[in-house]
């Protein structure tokens, strides 16, 4: 009895002690920045496009599309450019947004009433790992429902995404600790910015982008199942693939279109494959080897609302300048 007991009054002051030093850590401030996010890497501090977007975002308000994915959704497609097609549309893409992620956006914020289409920003990187804290760490400190942050942090089995909505919760007073330069409104984000070609072909880190990484079996489960859940959610999905830079090669391109084509088969979903279809310029139309600036975005943009119509997935009248 006496073993039993002391065990409950260690776990009790364990959780004290716990809940102390996540207070004291997200209390104190070294140059107005709360020490716990000087602790670590993985806490997404509270701001940014993700802030702004969900805190913009209206779910009771009918959007004709909404677009999900990795910071190649939130960079690639202006919901301004569709609104002048007289199409209304949302941007609740997210960096490092995973499949598991963007299933859980539709598991809180996305139903039949408040959306018609859902595109999904299909590239390989959002699916070659498995969902991590570090992927999710922008929505458990951004999203705006409380209810959706718990449950994505509890979901992740790991103790630092619990430890994430903690934070979130000791920081819910809190106004926005940053903005993010080019967010544009409707959860999108640009910038106009071109690069140094010399200086990239010279990175490390690019040239082992070229070699392909299988895609994670389990991130494919769970594209499946986002999938599934918009075929529940009678919320139309499509896939695209946003055109690449050239860094991207059309070997890899195939690779990955390999693994995913059997998922294409099965449910029938419609993909439209940008990836090396409208050779949109690197040099002049990129800001880095994965992401469009907006030169490159309005090229991209115009011909998927094209697309889309002749496709009779949407029926507005074009009016793009």
């Amino acid at each position: 009895m006496n073993s039993i007991k002391g065990l409950f009054i260690y776990i009790i002051f364990s959780i004290l002690i716990y809940l102390a030093l996540m207070f004291i850590l997200s209390l104190i401030e070294i140059n107005k920045i709360p020490l716990i996010y000087h602790t670590n890497n993985f806490y997404a501090w509270k701001g940014g496009d993700s802030y702004e977007k969900f805190l913009e975002y209206d779910l009771t308000k009918h959007h004709e599309i909404l677009f999900l994915g990795s910071s190649r959704s939130y960079r690639h497609y202006d919901p301004a450019i569709f609104e002048n097609a007289g199409i209304l549309a949302f941007n609740l893409g997210t960096n490092n947004q995973s499949a598991w992620g963007s299933s859980q956006i539709i598991e809180h914020y996305i139903n039949s009433q408040n959306s018609k289409i859902i595109v999904y920003d299909l590239y390989v990187e959002a699916i070659r790992l498995p969902a991590s804290v570090e992927s999710s760490s922008y929505l458990i400190s951004n999203i705006s429902n409380n209810e959706a942050a718990l449950d994505i942090a509890l979901n992740m089995n790991d103790s630092k995404a619990v430890n994430l909505y903690f934070v979130r919760w000791l920081m819910q007073n809190k106004t926005s600790m940053y903005k993010e330069e080019g967010y544009q409104g409707r959860g999108f984000c640009t910038k106009q910015d071109t690069f140094d070609i010399e200086e990239l072909i010279h990175n490390e880190s690019l040239k082992t982008s070229n070699i392909y990484t299988p895609l994670d079996e389990k991130e494919l489960l769970q594209l499946e199942e986002l999938i599934l859940k918009c075929k529940a959610k009678k919320v139309q999905l499509i896939l695209v693939h946003s055109p690449t830079s050239k860094f991207y090669t059309v070997k890899n391109h195939v690779s990955f279109l390999q693994q995913i084509q059997p998922i294409l088969n099965k449910y029938q979903v419609v993909f439209f494959d940008y990836a090396k279809e409208l050779s949109i310029p690197t040099e002049t139309h990129f800001y880095d080897y994965s992401h469009m600036n907006y030169e490159g975005v309005k090229i991209f943009n115009k011909q998927l609302i094209e697309d889309l119509q002749k496709s009779k997935i949407i029926r507005k009248k074009m009016i793009i300048e």
